[in-house]
């Protein structure tokens, strides 16, 4: 019988708060991002382990991006669309 190297008690959250968090990324601004089954796109910080919502596309969000003017891309099976959120918060479609 082989030894597993980690046991599930060896993984712990670094961000606490997200509904079902999908498609995980790494912002150039140093946060991390996700999605969320109803839509959510969560900013988090490893810091302090703190997320907050800080935008909504209205459906599943399956992959998310950050470019380096920190405009989120969201993609969505649900809405069969890719999602672009600026800093202002402004959803809308990515042609």
């Amino acid at each position: 019988m082989t030894e597993s190297i980690m046991k599930r008690d060896d993984f712990v959250p670094f961000v606490y708060g997200m509904d079902h968090s999908e498609g995980v990324a790494w912002g150039p601004d140093g946060y991390v991002y996700a999605g969320g089954e109803a839509g959510q796109i969560y900013r988090g910080s490893l810091d302090d382990g703190i997320c907050e919502e800080i935008g909504n596309i209205g459906a599943d969000v399956l992959g998310i991006r950050q470019d380096a003017d920190a405009k989120d891309y969201a993609c969505s099976e649900g809405k069969g669309a890719v999602f672009r959120k600026t800093q202002e918060g402004e959803v809308s479609v990515y042609p």
